[in-house]
C-alpha cells in the first residue's frame, strides 16, 4: 500500500512537472522534455547508480532507435509490426541484463517503459477534455 502511494506521488510530480515544462517551450520542441522525464522515471524506477546510468542510456537509445526503425519498415500490418518490436526487445534482454544485472530488473525497465506511456497517453486526454484550454 505505501510502496501505491509513493508511486502514484512519483506519477503525479512527474505529470506535473510535465505540464509545467510542455507550456514553457515557445518553440513547440516538446519531445525533448518528453525524453527528460522519461529518462528521470525509468532512473528512479530502476533505481540506477551513476555506473548504471552511464552504460544503460547508450544502449537505451540505440534500442529507441531500433524500435523506430522495427515501426518505420513493418506499416504493412499491426501483427507484423508488433512481431518486429518485439524482436527488437528480445534483441536487448541480454544487453540491458549485462548492465541491470537481474532479469527483475530488466522486467521492471520494459514496465516502466510501459508505465510511462500510459500515464503520458493519460495526461493527454486529461489535457484534451480541459475545457477552454487551446
Amino acid at each position: 500500500m505505501k510502496g501505491s502511494i509513493i508511486i502514484a506521488g512519483f506519477i503525479l510530480v512527474f505529470a506535473s512537472a510535465g505540464s509545467c515544462q510542455l507550456r514553457q517551450q515557445p518553440n513547440g520542441n516538446n519531445a525533448n522534455n518528453v525524453e527528460v522525464l522519461k529518462e528521470a522515471y525509468i532512473t528512479r524506477g530502476l533505481t540506477l547508480t551513476v555506473e548504471e546510468s552511464q552504460k544503460f542510456w547508450p544502449v537505451y537509445n540505440s534500442y529507441i532507435a531500433d524500435l523506430k526503425k522495427a515501426r518505420q519498415e513493418n506499416k504493412a500490418g499491426v501483427v507484423i509490426s508488433d512481431e518486429a518490436i518485439l524482436n527488437v526487445r528480445k534483441k536487448y534482454i541480454d544487453s540491458f541484463k549485462r548492465i541491470l544485472g537481474t532479469d527483475e530488473r530488466v522486467n521492471s525497465f520494459y514496465q516502466l517503459e510501459r508505465g510511462f506511456g500510459s500515464m503520458m497517453r493519460g495526461e493527454l486526454q486529461k489535457r484534451m477534455k480541459r475545457p477552454g484550454q487551446k
